[in-house]
């Protein structure tokens, strides 16, 4: 209620765009998205919201989660595409408050509706690409996984991905990718990284029941 009372407000008030007046919008866009208002209602906002700060990706970026929500993955990939391209032209430093701070988790969920709508291969660069900024992102690394075991990759090709982005020869990354792997039960690739591992670094890893 309070962010829709100051919505109004703001709106009253003439003049150019602010930072509060666009924060208003992209958190009662994401109130609406939350409280799971009627669609064409959310869609008539953030239609709103974007007339007022066509450059805010933070509205996209809420626009994705929702229909992430939803299932509606192809519309999840063109919202959340969107809000990458507006974070990367830049802009005002207001824009971009919420998917800032959030950016590897939604570079997961654009991952995620790519692997779901059918779009594997796409999921697969969305993952490396984000992988390459951060190699430690588990969440991004299982999805690059589940994509590769999805079209049935043999454990040389995975390893060939992974050996580009990853310093196999260090015990702390292929610990991490062989984790991820093991959770995922991709047992091929898995068993594809044991034989980085060294004959005491297996042992150890079999006393603890790993």
């Amino acid at each position: 209620e309070r962010a829709i009372e100051a919505y109004q407000a703001e709106k009253k008030e003439p003049g150019t765009q602010n930072l509060r007046m666009v924060w208003n919008y992209s958190y009662l866009l994401y109130l609406l998205c939350m409280e799971d208002r009627e669609p064409d209602k959310i869609r008539r906002f953030y239609e709103e919201a974007l007339r007022y700060a066509p450059l805010n990706c933070d509205f996209d970026y809420v626009m994705g989660r929702y229909h992430i929500g939803k299932g509606d993955w192809e519309l999840a990939v063109c919202h959340l595409e969107q809000a990458f391209a507006l974070l990367e032209e830049g802009g005002d430093l207001h824009f971009g408050m919420m998917l800032v701070p959030n950016r590897m988790e939604a570079g997961e969920y654009l991952a995620i509706a790519c692997f779901n709508g059918g779009q594997k291969e796409k999921c697969v660069r969305v993952c490396a690409d984000f992988l390459k900024e951060e190699p430690f992102a588990m969440g991004i690394l299982k999805v690059f996984l589940t994509a590769m075991k999805s079209v049935s990759a043999g454990a040389g090709q995975v390893l060939g991905f992974l050996g580009k982005l990853y310093d196999l020869s260090s015990l702390k990354d292929r610990l991490f990718v062989w984790k991820a792997a093991k959770e995922i039960g991709y047992e091929e690739a898995a068993q594809g990284l044991r034989t980085f591992f060294s004959p005491q670094e297996l042992e150890a890893l079999k006393g603890m029941g790993m």
